[in-house]
């Protein structure tokens, strides 16, 4: 999850993800694009990460930052967004993965779409980020 250049291949509907600042090794700012269904205008969240370590737990809070970056008329800003993961490790071949989100989609977007788009996306991403987890080795990066 924390290979940023890799999370638009696992994370539906994610078309780029940009890190803007690193503020220390548990907080940063992104900024995302997010492809929305035509003919809905794309979006754009800025958001600052926190995060924690803990022996067998780790948790990510995602919240919205837009107010420190200006706007890009070129994509519709998502002003409230707020998420959360909590990665634990259960035993040395389990781990149980928490996520909850918070989006409001802005514009004319009906809720029923939104909705349906943002369960079964979830599932996708999840399927998605747990074959590159099984493919994946801890020699494949850098600590």
């Amino acid at each position: 999850m924390s290979d940023i250049d890799q999370t638009p291949q696992w994370l539906d509907r994610i078309v780029s993800l940009e890190l803007l600042a690193v503020y220390n090794n548990y907080q940063y700012l992104l900024r995302s694009i997010i492809d929305s269904p035509w003919p809905f205008k794309d979006r754009e969240t800025f958001t600052c990460v926190n995060t924690d370590f803990t022996k067998t737990i780790i948790t990510i809070k995602i919240f919205s930052c837009s107010k420190l970056v200006s706007i890009d008329a070129q994509y519709l800003r998502l002003l409230q967004v707020e998420s959360s993961w909590t990665i634990k490790e259960i035993s040395e071949s389990l781990v149980e993965i928490n996520y909850k989100t918070w989006i409001d989609p802005s514009g004319n977007v009906p809720a029923f779409i939104f909705n349906s788009e943002l369960i079964s996306n979830t599932k996708d991403s999840l399927n998605k980020l747990q074959k590159i987890i099984k493919n994946s080795s801890l020699g494949q990066y850098s600590y």
